[in-house]
């Protein structure tokens, strides 16, 4: 299988700077594990993957993976598959369905250079397990300062981002 697997650098103009990350626009014929393999040898901290497109409606389905695992979301992905989808198909309002929820993104070109801003989903948290809990004791357990997980999502708000190929 020829896969097509760009590298981005996302909330620069500089590509030695940045957020990298990995995307492939095609990847709607690809396997999970195929996915996570590409991901591990891409060896950034995401990879997006558009496992499904209707470019006439601006529709995308996006799957992340880090080298290790799927994720829900990734925002320096996001902007980095925008920027792609906008220099390749069409610019302007597009959704993406990802596991996390619908995301809206706008793109657009200026002065020849694709850019994009989306508006993330919202940011959901738990009680880690076994830490910062009332009556947990052990290493690394902490009764005064609670442990949160976090999903991805937080910090990311509609704000102008670009993202150079390199």
């Amino acid at each position: 299988m020829d896969i097509d697997v760009l590298r981005y650098a996302a909330f620069t103009d500089d590509p030695a700077s940045g957020n990298p990350a990995g995307v492939v626009v095609h990847a709607g014929q690809m396997s999970e594990p195929d996915m996570l393999g590409i991901a591990a040898e891409v060896g950034y901290s995401e990879t997006a993957f558009v496992t499904e497109s209707d470019p006439q409606r601006g529709r995308y389905t996006v799957r992340y993976f880090s080298p290790r695992a799927e994720v829900p979301f990734c925002g320096h992905a996001t902007i980095a598959t925008a920027v792609e989808i906008a220099r390749r198909a069409r610019a302007g309002d597009l959704v993406f369905h990802t596991m996390a929820g619908e995301v809206p993104v706008h793109t657009g070109i200026k002065d020849g250079r694709p850019w994009a801003t989306l508006t993330s989903v919202p940011a959901r948290s738990r009680p880690a397990p076994g830490r910062g809990r009332p009556g947990k004791s052990g290493p690394g357990a902490r009764e005064s300062v609670p442990t949160n997980v976090v999903r991805p999502g937080a910090g990311w708000h509609q704000g102008s981002h670009q993202s150079d190929r390199h």
